[in-house]
């Protein structure tokens, strides 16, 4: 049975105290108003209470581990939990600037905002998604990643063998002959 909230005045102000006591979920009011000759007349609103934070899953897609290249900006996929979304939106400074995630791009897999992106330092990068509700109700997740300068899908350790160390050895010398040489001829003809 849906409690009963008696007003003594006209303000109509529902109880702080009893409203909080209820959680998220349907809420029927039902009011009565009694004229001097007992008349009764009821009426009913339902009301749906929320107070629940939305909340967000976040997929970060990155095929090389945690590193990203430099010149490539993340993928990311939002999947959003809650029943009256307002906004979704990304910050990669702290919330200095802001990106909206438009609902028709939930679920799907999206580029991060380059000028954001190439706009920050290397390092660790924190990526904060933000979400609020039609009640006011906010979520939020945060992901690191590590933005690199180098590209690690092409770097490949070079062996080091007595061979590459002798040719090297060689095509210095060379190149040291060739240079006092032409060094010599120059010097002579003056």
């Amino acid at each position: 049975m849906d409690p009963i909230f008696i007003f003594p005045n006209s303000s109509g102000i529902l109880d702080p105290t009893i409203w909080s006591s209820f959680g998220s979920g349907g809420l029927t009011l039902r009011y009565c108003v009694n004229d001097t000759s007992n008349n009764l007349l009821f009426k009913s609103l339902f009301m749906e209470k929320d107070i629940t934070p939305p909340v967000l899953e976040v997929e970060i897609t990155d095929t090389y581990g945690v590193y990203k290249p430099f010149y490539e900006r993340p993928v990311y996929k939002v999947n959003l939990i809650e029943d009256h979304p307002y906004k979704v939106w990304y910050s990669m400074d702290s919330g200095m600037n802001n990106v909206s995630v438009d609902f028709s791009r939930l679920n799907t897999n999206t580029i991060l905002n380059g000028t954001l992106w190439y706009g920050l330092d290397y390092g660790l990068v924190n990526i904060t998604f933000y979400s609020e509700d039609l009640l006011g109700n906010f979520g939020f997740v945060t992901i690191e990643i590590e933005k690199v300068t180098e590209d690690y899908r092409f770097s490949e350790p070079v062996e080091k063998s007595e061979e590459n160390t002798l040719v090297y050895y060689l095509l210095g010398f060379a190149i040291a002959l060739v240079s006092l040489t032409l060094l010599y001829i120059k010097l002579r003809h003056k």
